[in-house]
């Protein structure tokens, strides 16, 4: 399936999984289904939304926060008293640095966010919508936790999300081992029994945290710890040859040697063959090698000027410091020269572009892909081993891919 190419890696990597056929398979086979990972994600983060904050017993909590901000600056006083006395001659270890660090009111806990609250005084809108605007990931200090209920801002939707994300892990997603989906329904049953209890504290928010931490580790849901290994490197494929594409040009170091690693990665793994990827990655390492081939055909076009400033600045020498004629004679072979490098480089760069071309396409044969760049090596331009090895492949030999190659 053609999709518009994104610009950003990961968002690449996504619509492959999600529309290429091939990749499909490929994970599909593993126990990994992309496009259900990213509808469960998309339902979680929609019931994170859906979280609210109250207070209940505003003025208690103000009074919380009074007391906790006196702590503070006793701390932070205290702290720059020491830090303005001359300094020891023996320095304080990691470790107590660690220890008196973790004695701060604040420890773990956002400055940034209770300095807000402070800033609020005794203002409950502006409180809530300090509240409201940070991510309750950034943690509070429990003295004040303890007056802050979480609780859904909609009950009714955010039980229909939940019931969503139920539903994928119920009958949605198989192969699935079973250890993964019973962590998944227990964590589930675990925020469905915290709504049920009235939502005390954060008690929701964590265990909705405890269900994003699950559901995001990947490894629940393959069968066995090989396909967890083997997820891993087939990612690590495709984000290399995508990011070579994304972030790289063909005459770059760094596109040569990413994709060289990726394709390399991809022949020690049997088990991941696939015509489409075949055929990318072959059409990478060929991009890699025609990259300083054009480079060089392209240069007399990007560079014009050079010729016509070299002949201006041969004949002004030659009328006002008159140039002995023997220097021309050094001159015109070199000129030669370079014109005989560019004259080679434009005849094997429309030889190995026509054998990418007919690769890109999908409907190739690798033994006959391979013998024409063996042929084409005669002429004393060598490609990289890795070409042959993919080009083994029986897929190569069927005929080419289902998909062209991006």
């Amino acid at each position: 399936m053609l999709f518009e190419k994104p610009s950003d890696p990961h968002e690449y990597i996504q619509q492959l999984c999600e529309n290429n056929t091939e990749i499909i398979a490929l994970y599909r086979g593993l126990g990994y289904n992309h496009y259900l990972d990213r509808e469960a994600n998309r339902l979680l983060a929609e019931l994170k939304d859906l979280l609210g904050c109250e207070i209940p017993d505003f003025d208690t909590f103000c009074g919380a926060v009074r007391a906790l901000e006196e702590r503070v600056s006793q701390f932070d006083e205290g702290d720059t008293a020491e830090r303005q006395q001359p300094a020891p001659q023996q320095q304080p270890s990691e470790e107590d640095l660690a220890r008196k660090h973790a004695t701060h009111p604040l420890f773990l806990a956002s400055r940034e966010l209770f300095e807000r609250i402070v800033q609020s005084g005794d203002d409950r809108e502006a409180v809530l919508s300090a509240l409201r605007e940070s991510p309750l990931h950034e943690r509070l200090p429990f003295e004040l936790c303890e007056h802050i209920v979480v609780r859904p801002k909609d009950d009714t939707a955010f039980d229909r999300l939940l019931k969503g994300i139920r539903k994928i892990y119920e009958q949605g997603w198989k192969p699935i081992s079973e250890d993964g989906r019973a962590r998944v329904l227990e964590s589930i049953a675990e925020v469905e029994g915290t709504l049920r209890e009235g939502c005390s504290g954060f008690a929701l928010h964590t265990a909705l945290e405890s269900l994003w931490m699950i559901v995001t580790d990947s490894g629940a849901f393959l069968v066995s710890d090989e396909a967890w290994d083997r997820k891993g490197v087939l990612k690590e494929v495709l984000w290399n040859s995508v990011y070579a594409e994304l972030r790289y040009k063909a005459p770059e170091p760094e596109f040569r040697d990413t994709v060289r690693e990726a394709a390399k990665l991809y022949a020690d793994n049997p088990w991941m063959r696939t015509p489409w990827l075949t055929t990318r990655l072959v059409t990478q390492l060929l991009d890699a090698e025609l990259g300083p081939l054009l480079g060089i055909v392209n240069w007399p076009s990007k560079h014009f000027w050079a010729p016509v400033l070299t002949a201006v600045v041969l004949a002004v020498a030659s009328y006002f410091w008159r140039v002995p004629i023997f220097a021309w004679f050094v001159i015109i072979p070199l000129v030669g020269i370079n014109s005989w490098q560019w004259i080679r480089a434009s005849a094997r760069a429309s030889r190995l572009g026509s054998i990418r071309a007919e690769i890109s396409g999908g409907d190739y044969y690798g033994e006959e892909v391979a013998r024409h760049l063996r042929e084409f090596e005669r002429g004393g331009y060598h490609v990289s081993t890795i070409i042959y090895q993919l080009l083994k492949e029986p897929e190569t030999s069927r005929g080419g891919a289902k998909e062209k190659a991006a």
